[in-house]
């Protein structure tokens, strides 16, 4: 008998994309809670807190779903309601240059 799907933390480097750091710290704020609290109260450390607030991580479901028992909020309250844009550079534009040195920029 395996471990249910819900359980199996995902890899924390990659998280959820949708989650709002900003939320995270309102809600926190607004119940006035300190970082070190809401850490306790989710059972994550206050370095994870502070990392997730600032948008240097993000967290895996099992962590969301901790902050979000510890805030007493849904999960919907720390999503962005729009997926994030996907990393894709943006188009540079490229100078192309005739016999004379004259440049122009080709869009």
């Amino acid at each position: 008998m395996g471990v249910p799907m819900a359980e199996v933390e995902p890899d924390a480097g990659r998280g959820i994309a949708a989650f709002s750091g900003d939320e995270l710290r309102r809600l926190r704020i607004r119940r006035l809670l300190t970082q070190d609290e809401l850490a306790a109260e989710a059972g994550v450390s206050p370095g994870e807190v502070s990392h997730l607030e600032c948008g240097r991580r993000r967290p895996t479901v099992l962590t969301l779903r901790a902050l979000c028992r510890a805030l007493k909020v849904e999960a919907d309250a720390l999503l962005n309601d729009d997926p994030p844009a996907p990393d894709i550079p943006a188009a540079v534009p490229v100078a192309h240059f005739n016999s004379g040195g004259q440049g122009t920029i080709a869009s």
